[in-house]
């Protein structure tokens, strides 16, 4: 495993470039930045992106190979040649990520495994769970808590399935709603923003085929909701 921090991280705004080589971009975009070129918005990271490398060459492209909700901050991976993103595509998917959660409440277990099958309510246009295997979707989620208070607690989620908004529902589903989720039902938003971070990626390197985990900072914020230490150096705030 290549466990890579930037010597020399480039800054921009809402978004930090960490690792870059001739196939591949990975940025630590700020939450309230959206990932997509599907828009005229020059903002996006896309767009950010694409006017950094077409300052190297007039030809030069991105194109992205994984996501984030406009709300959530953290890691992730654009290519820079379409083979690129072609073989990212085909690996790259939400099991590769490490979430943390700022959530409601204090949870009763350290460890737990959330399972329950989603599906999409085209009234509400929101994803909703249910214990009927026959009603949608199966999401597996692994939660750990790693800080509280009397009032919230700092998760590290890893998912097993890739179901849209699986860990804001199924966190919601258990009584812990994401801090700021005013669309699944949150009650606070002590951080002013929505309490997910992307914050560990895994994957295969699209042409060398070599491990590559990054690890981004952990958010301010959600360090001061917990008086604003880190566990570790590799988790000091950015």
């Amino acid at each position: 495993i290549l466990k890579y921090k930037a010597p020399a991280e480039m800054t921009f705004s809402g978004m930090t470039i960490v690792f870059e080589d001739e196939h591949i971009i990975v940025v630590d975009k700020h939450a309230g930045m959206l990932c997509s070129s599907a828009t005229k918005d020059p903002n996006t990271v896309a767009a950010t992106l694409l006017r950094y490398v077409r300052r190297q060459s007039p030809v030069n492209s991105v194109y992205m190979a994984s996501s984030l909700d406009r709300e959530t901050s953290g890691l992730v991976v654009f290519a820079k040649t379409r083979l690129a993103k072609e073989r990212l595509q085909q690996c790259l998917s939400m099991t590769d990520y490490t979430y943390l959660a700022i959530v409601e409440g204090v949870l009763e277990k350290e460890n737990g495994v959330l399972k329950s099958y989603l599906w999409l309510d085209k009234k509400t246009q929101k994803m909703c769970s249910s214990q009927n295997p026959d009603q949608g979707q199966l999401a597996v989620t692994h939660v750990n808590l790693m800080k509280s208070n009397n009032h919230f607690s700092m998760l590290r989620v890893k998912v097993e399935t890739n179901c849209e908004h699986q860990i804001r529902v199924q966190l919601h589903d258990i009584g812990h709603t994401i801090v700021g989720d005013l669309r699944y039902g949150a009650a606070h938003n002590p951080l002013s923003r929505l309490g997910l971070h992307a914050w560990a990626l895994t994957f295969r390197h699209p042409a060398t085929g070599k491990v590559l985990q990054f690890e981004s900072h952990t958010p301010k914020r959600f360090l001061n909701l917990f008086g604003g230490e880190a566990e570790n150096q590799e988790q000091t705030a950015g």
